[in-house]
């Protein structure tokens, strides 16, 4: 989520002769191991010994054996046994200056080093194509998942075509629900797995203060198949924007959900039809903190709640992906002008308990 000051920033650099990576902006975002609420730590990591400094997972009752790694941005490892899939994960952090002036390409070293045992994901899940989604998915499938189907929109399929062939890429034109009388499940894994995309939109990268003026990056779509990938930040378009839900099921039976998540990779007001016609509640929303604040806090927690009537929350996409990635809480800020201590407090304030959510740092893994 790019900020209009970073934006200016990017834009004064156009004469400089190498790329130089931005620091963090200390005045303005906010250290994850600094996160804090009435001196309590916000975040939750698992890669320290000492539980003094951070905080813990609350305890999930009814446990159903699901384990999830936070990867940053908006990729997400959702594991149960010997099934699994993932949401599009982004390891390359092409800094501001290359995204805005330069070209940009995905960091091999850092997928390797990062991404996580992929043997049992057979689907990979794209809610929207912007470079900060879809740049690392063709080598990451190519070098770590060449067994898997990427699921997306056209923009998503026109994008890849060179780089993933069009057997394994799946357009959701069909499945998607945009009311409360569409939509259709796909299932992988023997039906364990059944996920169901979402009509859904991408809240503003952008406003300028007291001008009313909002402006959302790359935003229209890839209408043909591209002969390579793109090398440009604005060439990744966004096509038609999906949420998704996410359903773990019974292997005794496999029309009853044992576990069902809400998964969004940019912000949007989830409607009441985002639930199936089953009608039943979402056990995890997954949101985005970045640009929550220009489309009200408030009201995104308020809807969120109100539409899905989530048990648990997971609070994603929140982390400044212009720097270097990492794992350290010592190396990752929050991302320019989104509060995330902010956020949290209007969580809380909406009636969401200490026991409903948690703030993961990219690596960390989860129990539900």
């Amino acid at each position: 989520m790019m900020s209009f000051f970073y934006l200016l920033i990017a834009l004064l650099l156009l004469s400089a002769p190498t790329c130089i990576a931005l620091p963090p902006l200390p005045w303005i975002q906010e250290r994850a191991d600094k996160l804090e609420r009435n001196g309590k730590k916000l975040i939750t990591e698992d890669f320290t010994g000492d539980p003094d400094s951070f905080r813990r997972q609350p305890v999930v009752s009814n446990s159903q054996g699901i384990d999830i790694t936070y990867l940053g941005s908006g990729g997400f490892l959702f594991q149960r046994d010997t099934t699994a899939i993932l949401t599009a994960p982004y390891f390359s952090n092409e800094s501001l200056q290359r995204v805005g002036v330069w070209s940009i390409e995905a960091d091999t070293a850092t997928i390797d080093q990062y991404r996580p045992d992929l043997k049992a994901v057979q689907a990979i899940l794209v809610g929207h194509p912007h470079y900060d989604h879809l740049l690392d998915v063709p080598y990451v499938w190519k070098k770590h998942a060449p067994h898997t189907r990427v699921f997306g929109n056209q923009s998503m399929a026109n994008i890849l075509d060179s780089a993933v062939p069009k057997t394994n890429l799946h357009v959701l034109d069909n499945e998607v629900r945009v009311d409360k009388n569409s939509g259709a499940f796909v299932s992988s894994h023997g039906g364990l797995i059944q996920f169901m995309p979402l009509h859904s939109s991408h809240a503003p990268n952008i406003r300028i203060p007291l001008m009313d003026i909002e402006y959302l990056i790359a935003p229209r779509s890839v209408d043909e198949p591209l002969d390579e990938v793109p090398q440009q930040a604005r060439d990744w378009r966004l096509g038609e924007t999906l949420a998704y839900i996410i359903d773990f099921r019974a292997a005794s039976d496999t029309a009853k959900v044992e576990f069902r998540i809400y998964y969004q990779d940019a912000g949007h007001m989830p409607e009441s039809w985002h639930l199936p016609a089953d009608g039943r509640r979402v056990d995890l929303a997954i949101v985005t903190v970045a640009s929550a604040n220009f489309i009200g806090q408030g009201e995104y927690i308020q809807t969120i709640r109100d539409s899905l009537r989530p048990r648990h929350w997971l609070l994603g996409h929140w982390e400044d992906f212009f720097q270097p990635y990492s794992q350290n809480p010592e190396e990752i800020y929050s991302v320019p002008f989104t509060n995330t201590e902010s956020f949290v407090d209007t969580l809380i304030g909406r009636g969401i308990g200490g026991d409903e959510w948690v703030l993961p740092t990219p690596g960390t893994k989860l129990a539900y």
